[in-house]
């Protein structure tokens, strides 16, 4: 799921997601498309994971930075004082 996929990219380890297409409200698929837009995994569905694993061997991803968990709540301080 989605905190996987976040655990990875902490990591820095190369990711390829495969989405599972059954899941309704599948957050897993809309986080994997917003890393794969900046470059970070790439994610494909089961029927196009031989394509896909071509393309990630010899990919370069950017290294993905671990957000800094004290920030929303310095930001709600500053709005709220």
């Amino acid at each position: 799921g989605a905190g996987t996929i976040l655990q990875a990219l902490e990591a820095h380890k190369p990711l390829l997601v495969v989405v599972n297409e059954k899941l309704m409200n599948n957050h897993q698929l809309e986080i994997a498309n917003e890393m794969e837009q900046h470059g970070y995994l790439f994610h494909c569905t089961c029927s196009k994971l031989a394509t896909t694993l071509k393309q990630f061997v010899n990919h370069t991803f950017k290294q993905y930075e671990k957000g800094d968990p004290l920030l929303f709540g310095q930001y709600l301080n500053q709005i709220m004082s």
